[in-house]
């Protein structure tokens, strides 16, 4: 993830919790140290579940923590795909957050792959899956 990234990120943030109270370039710099080694399309989608998931009766900007912690969940989630295919199990069995990544369709060319290719390519497997998400996401809107 790039500074620019992070600056979205936090600006996706700030619209749903708020203004924080320290001074921008200060802020993107202390997130970026921590969020440059995240896959951007990932943590926009776990920032997304995040605040879809926040029930608190206020409204506050979030940890850096509980951010991270949904950004792995994300990646969790994509390899919980590549290991349905792999070991051949039906897309219903996914679990819901795996399937916001990759429909039915998808999901069984998926399995007909190659076990090396499921096995070693599990970056362009995450990276295939993101601009999937992020054409049926454009597709919706």
């Amino acid at each position: 993830m790039n500074r620019q990234e992070v600056i979205k990120i936090l600006s996706l943030l700030t619209a749903y919790y708020g203004k924080s109270k320290a001074e921008a370039d200060i802020m993107v710099n202390a997130w970026y140290i921590l969020l440059k080694s995240y896959d951007y399309t990932i943590a926009e989608q776990a920032v997304i579940e995040y605040a879809k998931n926040d029930h608190r009766e206020y409204s506050q900007f979030p940890q850096i923590g509980a951010v991270i912690q949904s950004i792995k969940d994300e990646q969790k989630s994509i390899t919980a795909i590549r290991n349905f295919a792999y070991y051949n199990k039906e897309y219903d069995e996914l679990p819901e957050r795996s399937k916001k990544w990759i429909n039915k369709e998808r999901f069984e060319r998926l399995k007909k792959c190659p076990d090396e290719y499921l096995l070693e390519n599990m970056e362009q497997i995450r990276n295939t899956l993101c601009r999937g998400l992020l054409t049926e996401r454009e597709e919706n809107d």
